[in-house]
């Protein structure tokens, strides 16, 4: 009862100008909400300060999200699809980063 569920993943689209890390939320607990939104402000207040996305509430189409038990997200953490985005998600500095800020929202909700 007392832990979250924090998935992390790359996204990829058919055109290569989407960009940014979103955050998926479970629909389960609404804590979930909470703990999504402070993990995207500390990525666009720690490393992405030009992301305007939103955190999504997951679908029935999201397995782990939708069936969770306790606070859960699923974190895009950028775009393959996007080549400048690509490049940085190969570094280990900018992978660094990313846990960084994703470490950082999931202590804030703690």
């Amino acid at each position: 009862k007392n832990s979250v569920f924090v998935s992390v993943h790359l996204n990829k689209f058919t055109t290569s100008s989407a960009t940014g890390a979103q955050v998926f939320y479970s629909p389960n607990l609404k804590d979930s909400e909470k703990l999504g939104s402070l993990v995207q402000k500390s990525i666009v207040s720690g490393l992405q300060p030009l992301n305007t996305r939103a955190i999504k509430r997951a679908t029935s189409s999201t397995f782990l999200l939708y069936n969770a038990t306790v606070p859960a997200i699923l974190v895009e953490c950028g775009f393959l699809s996007n080549k400048d985005e690509l490049n940085k998600l190969k570094t280990d500095k900018y992978q660094s980063q990313m846990a960084f800020a994703i470490s950082c929202g999931i202590i804030n909700y703690l």
